[in-house]
């Protein structure tokens, strides 16, 4: 015996869940995130003239790898005492101060470098390659 069954009916998806769903990612994404207040940071290439030359002197600061500088040829870690205070008489001196980096070392480094090099007040600031010697 045969019993007329009827047709399974296809069940309909609903996408309300999906849309809540996307509605919360949504609002925890935007309320995660951290919208940082971006600095301007004004560099002179070694190329160009600023027109505001206060010191004839010229002083090379290397950028090196794993935190490290050569300022003049003397190498120095970047928190060294005896760095900042050659720093701080370059500041007020007003003395150029010509800046580069070896191969190996990243952008952020160098940018981190050059903002703190205009904090420490460091006006004469010139990023460009070095002279080979």
């Amino acid at each position: 015996m045969l019993l007329d069954t009827a047709p399974a009916s296809k069940r309909l998806i609903s996408i309300t869940p999906l849309i809540d769903v996307v509605f919360i990612l949504l609002l925890f994404f935007m309320l995660s995130s951290v919208f940082n207040k971006t600095t301007r940071l004004e560099v002179i290439t070694a190329g160009a003239s600023s027109g505001k030359a206060v010191s004839d002197k010229q002083h090379t600061l290397i950028l090196l790898a794993d935190d490290y500088v050569t300022l003049d040829g003397q190498r120095f870690s970047l928190g060294d005492g005896a760095y900042l205070r050659r720093l701080s008489l370059l500041a007020e001196q007003g003395d150029m101060l010509r800046v580069a980096a070896r191969s190996g070392v990243s952008v952020q480094a160098l940018v981190s470098l050059l903002d703190e090099l205009q904090r420490m007040g460091l006006a004469n600031i010139k990023l460009g390659p070095t002279k080979k010697q």
